[in-house]
């Protein structure tokens, strides 16, 4: 698997190439051949036996099948932890949607549509789309290019070139390109950074506001949440503290007065006497 051979690979019997696997030259095999999933040969192949080509078993099936196994051995406690681990988040975070007619492969994603990516990612590739908004405290391994307008959250950064043919480009705070930035008009926040070239058709401008409008979800955003709330449970407390202080400092008050009381009704009633 993963194995790159620069020129021809002749097999005197039978012969298996794992998964991804690239050949530069030509494979020549006398038995049989199996092929994996995803091989390059450059110059064709050619089997004297039967050529199998494997293609992996979708994860849907592959669940299906392990359920199964589970349930039939009696492990009914298993296959529910199974279920509970591959569906718990499933109400916490969006899957990923890719449209028809899209291209994702090791090196590129390809849509012909609009194109958001969430907060706190990590993808390898280079993304085409018609337009495209990164979310916040992203990393993308590679350069975007769309034909319309390209939104860059905070924290981001872009391992590549960011290019628009017909449209703006956004950069958030704290957002960093390693590449050169190409649009009509582009949008640079004061604390981002860019490693390369800019490119502006009409003009370029300066900003200190956020690029996104959508709800922070960002790991960043979630810790500073769970402590603000954190605090805020020590000052319900501090404040419970404080009340029941000033309760019982009154309570003790009003015993005070009404001993001062009942002391001064005895004083009278011995001065009578």
């Amino acid at each position: 698997m993963w194995c790159d051979v620069q020129d021809n690979v002749l097999v005197g019997e039978d012969a298996y190439i794992g998964e991804r696997v690239h050949i530069g030259g030509e494979l020549r095999v006398a038995g049989d051949l199996d092929v994996g999933d995803d091989v390059d040969i450059e110059e064709g192949f050619e089997a004297n036996g039967w050529i199998v080509i494997r293609n992996p078993m979708p994860t849907i099936v592959f669940l299906f099948v392990y359920l199964s196994h589970l349930l039939r051995i009696g492990e009914e406690a298993a296959a529910k932890d199974v279920l509970d681990e591959m569906l718990g988040d499933e109400s916490e975070h969006d899957p990923i949607r890719i449209p028809r007619g899209a291209t994702v492969s090791d090196d590129a994603w390809r849509v012909s549509t609009p194109a958001t990516v969430g907060d706190d990612c990590r993808l390898h590739g280079n993304i085409r789309a018609k337009s495209l908004e990164v979310g916040r405290d992203t990393v993308v391994f590679g350069s975007l290019r769309a034909r319309q307008d390209v939104v860059v959250g905070r924290g981001t950064e872009i391992k590549g070139d960011v290019t628009t043919r017909n449209g703006d480009v956004r950069i958030g705070p704290g957002a960093k390109v390693w590449g050169d930035i190409s649009g009509k008009t582009v949008h640079l926040h004061e604390n981002a950074t860019v490693d390369g070239t800019i490119r502006a058709r009409e003009e370029m401008r300066m900003h200190t506001e956020a690029v996104l409008d959508r709800p922070d979800e960002s790991a960043a955003a979630m810790a500073e949440m769970a402590e603000a709330m954190e605090n805020g449970d020590a000052d319900d407390g501090d404040d419970e503290a404080t009340s029941e202080a000033e309760s019982k400092s009154t309570d003790d008050g009003a015993e005070s007065e009404e001993e001062t009381a009942a002391d001064s009704k005895n004083e009278s009633a011995e001065a009578s006497d």
